[in-house]
């Protein structure tokens, strides 16, 4: 009973949901815990890149060596854009959909090279696994247009019947009709959409820069 007792004690000391002693050190390791752990802001300190950022569209995403990870708006914090290194030390929080990182302060480091974009199924963007996270996809383009809200062109892509949105700054061509009915290849991060049940309903891609807009197959000139 007592070596029982005395290993139930250690699991308890152990938990990340019970001592904020262990700093994170991970985004995967801040994506694993549940919404109430997260909830108990455990202190967080991560070396990443930035994905994607741009706060028309309250968007603020870093990946490291293990995962993709949210960003909560910092006040007075550094303007970023992706590609450059950045040092976080934070909390987490339990999110609207999975955990996130709530910074105390962002540290430029310097440039870094973006994470390889991980090819995915439209299975695993509707299943929302892939939140966060920067992926690559083929599609073919349904429509585009600006909106001026955003800064942002807003492609309708289609893979296997499905339909999203991709959103980016700039296009590989100068006229938008020129990418309609093309296939194109799209690298961005995975932004899921949900209610307030935390329920997955949707999802879009943010393309961080103009080279992750791929035209793999042209339109038909007829």
């Amino acid at each position: 009973r007592l070596v029982s007792a005395f290993a139930l004690a250690a699991c308890v000391w152990l938990s990340p949901a019970n001592s904020r002693a262990e700093e994170l050190r991970t985004a995967d390791q801040v994506r694993r815990l549940t919404p109430e752990q997260a909830e108990r802001h455990l202190d967080v300190r991560l070396k990443a890149v930035v994905t994607f950022y741009d706060e028309r569209l309250y968007s603020r995403f870093v990946q490291d060596e293990t995962a993709g990870i949210y960003l909560q708006e910092m006040t007075n914090g550094p303007a970023l854009r992706p590609g450059q290194m950045v040092e976080i030390e934070g909390q987490t929080g339990a999110g609207e959909y999975a955990p996130i990182v709530i910074p105390r302060s962002v540290k430029v480091l310097g440039e870094g090279p973006m994470p390889v974009a991980e090819p995915v199924s439209l299975e695993q963007l509707v299943s929302g696994r892939e939140d966060s996270q920067f992926v690559e996809v083929i599609g073919t383009v349904r429509s585009v247009r600006f909106e001026e809200e955003s800064q942002s062109f807003l492609i309708e892509l289609v893979i296997g019947g499905e339909r999203f949105t991709a959103y980016s700054r700039q296009l590989p061509v100068t006229n938008t009709e020129e990418l309609v009915e093309s296939v194109v290849k799209v690298r961005g991060v995975c932004s899921t959409l949900f209610n307030r049940l935390r329920q997955l309903w949707g999802f879009r891609l943010l393309v961080p820069r103009r080279t992750d807009l791929v035209i793999e197959k042209p339109a038909s000139a007829n």
